[in-house]
């Protein structure tokens, strides 16, 4: 199967990942290749080259003066270009509208993977193609979230790869471990009430996305109970949480997935997080502890808790319910069901006339696309 992958152009998909987003492309990308796919990746221009990211050539963003400008400039781009090639499916990811509201002008079919709550330009393309697009969510509450329950997208959980996420019962150690991007919505101010009630050290690793949330509401309480040890790679990362006694999860927004809680059960480590959004969907009473948001008192008493949680129960969940084999296997499924249904529709041209297409020699088409982003 040949498939192109749209990524968004924000951050490069490369490690260390910026987040849970970018993960999860790179484990799509590498997992599909894997199982023998063509895959193309439309992604930021330093992105991970083993990941056969798309030569920009064909995208000129000259004339633009905003980020967004940019973004908005490099889709539309991006989906003229595709109505010329040979794919079988694009799976896009970009959090862009574009390809929703174009969807329809291309002759390959399109599902959009939503990994986010609802917000504004996104939810407007989203809501006027509830019925004439297709749509993958990462959970139960983020489909419900979008107003796509009932049968309007397909549920796929996030998966990890359990081989390089493995498994640890030695060596634990008396610590917390939280891990992400550093900013307010992911709480990580509240990990750290947490644990000094609780009277256990904490380290935290992840980009500090917010250097003013960081400098006011975490820096001041780095001591030796509480250690910043940055934006860690893969190696480092996994270390960490193996040998932590527990992870802390403390979303202040409603968390659509919870990468993070996956990567940990793997490892064998149990998580106590508050109960907002998906999370409830991925542990249960063998393998974490659901405090109510924002409540500290109750997360330091759990933490104690989660130490006679088993590690190979966390290890078995996430076994069952949450591998990358799983994800994938249901992803080409979902892909083929998608593209049989459209396998007659005529293509435009061939693959050997994608490779001559240039920023200037597809105006044809983006005429096209213009004129339905004009109607839209």
């Amino acid at each position: 199967m040949k498939i192109a992958v749209l990524g968004h152009r924000t951050f490069p998909i490369v490690e260390p990942f910026a987040g849970g987003l970018e993960r999860f492309i790179y484990t799509l990308v590498k997992g599909l290749q894997r199982k023998g796919c063509d895959v193309t990746l439309f992604a930021h221009d330093d992105s991970d080259a083993s990941l056969n990211v798309a030569a920009p050539d064909f995208i000129d963003t000259s004339f633009c003066t905003t980020s967004e400008e940019k973004s908005h400039e490099s889709f539309l781009s991006i989906m003229d270009y595709l109505d010329y090639g040979d794919f079988d499916i694009v799976h896009n990811n970009s959090l862009n509208y574009f390809p929703i509201v174009l969807s329809n002008t291309i002759n390959t079919p399109l599902v959009t993977t939503l990994h986010t709550p609802p917000f504004p330009l996104l939810y407007t393309a989203v809501k006027h193609r509830k019925r004439s697009h297709n749509y993958i969510s990462i959970s139960q509450f983020n489909a419900a979230s979008w107003g796509l329950n009932n049968g309007l997208s397909q549920v796929i959980y996030n998966g990890v790869d359990t081989d390089i996420f493995a498994f640890n019962d030695k060596n634990v150690q008396d610590y917390a471990v939280w891990t992400g991007r550093i900013i307010e919505c992911k709480g990580t101010h509240l990990a750290i009430e947490a644990a000094k009630k609780a009277g256990i050290n904490l380290v935290i690793a992840g980009p500090i996305c917010d250097r003013s949330y960081f400098e006011q509401q975490v820096e001041p309480h780095l001591n030796e109970g509480i250690q910043y040890v940055g934006h860690l790679g893969k190696d480092k990362l996994i270390s960490l949480i193996q040998q932590a006694s527990v992870t802390l999860c403390t979303p202040i927004w409603s968390e659509p997935f919870g990468l993070v809680v996956i990567e940990s059960l793997s490892c064998g480590t149990p998580v106590v997080a508050f109960d907002r959004g998906a999370i409830t969907e991925i542990i249960d009473e063998n393998t974490g502890i659901l405090v109510n948001p924002d409540d500290t008192d109750a997360m330091a008493y759990s933490i104690k808790q989660a130490n006679y949680m088993s590690r190979y129960a966390c290890r078995e969940r996430a076994l069952t319910y949450f591998s990358v084999d799983a994800m994938l296997s249901n992803y080409l499924q979902s892909f083929e069901l998608i593209a049989d249904s459209r396998i007659n529709k005529q293509k435009s041209c061939t693959s050997a006339t994608i490779s001559t297409l240039t920023a200037k020699g597809t105006y044809k088409g983006r005429k096209k696309l213009q004129n339905t982003l004009n109607r839209t």
